[in-house]
């Protein structure tokens, strides 16, 4: 993997991400945003990629002592919609993965996290000397423009404080 923090490269953010937790919509401990002594108490299930929206999330809990009850750790993140709507497991996934599952499928809801745990970045890197490549430009815009017409996926809604109980929080 290529060192991107040098000259040599270039970068644009795409968009940022913050955290949700999905978990089955008739879960007993779901609501908008969770309590944390809801969410220390029932089972998790993590993703156990070597990608970076993961790793933002460990090391939150790592550096604040939160300790969860890690009930199952699997690959990626496509195992983990069947997983939560079966059983009492909550995950903690990118906002737009746990809004997607969950309009997928009745059987899962989508909660803010107890915590404010730091969003990340996704962004778009290209070596220097394609900066002025006409097919390169071309895709670069691309998918800037793609990822702006969609930045509904990216963002939880501001937390209201409440406990109502809603399918995807939007």
């Amino acid at each position: 993997m290529p060192n991107l923090a040098t000259k040599n490269f270039r970068q644009r953010r795409l968009s940022t991400h913050r955290f949700a937790c999905l978990l089955r919509a008739d879960h007993p401990i779901y609501a908008d945003r969770l309590r944390v002594a809801d969410f220390l108490k029932v089972e998790h299930v993590v993703v156990a990629a070597g990608g970076r929206s993961q790793e933002v999330v460990e090391r939150f809990f790592q550096r604040r002592g939160i300790k969860r009850k890690i009930a199952l750790r699997v690959a990626h993140f496509l195992g983990v919609p069947l997983i939560v709507a079966a059983s009492d497991l909550v995950a903690t996934v990118p906002w737009a993965v746990a809004r997607d599952f969950a309009e997928m499928s009745p059987r899962l809801a989508v909660a803010l996290p107890p915590f404010d745990i730091p969003g990340f970045e996704l962004k778009l890197h290209w070596h220097r000397r394609f900066d002025n490549e006409p097919r390169s430009r071309w895709f670069r815009d691309l998918l800037v423009q793609v990822f702006q017409e969609d930045r509904r996926s990216t963002m939880p809604p501001e937390p209201r404080g409440e406990r109502k109980r809603t399918k995807t929080g939007t």
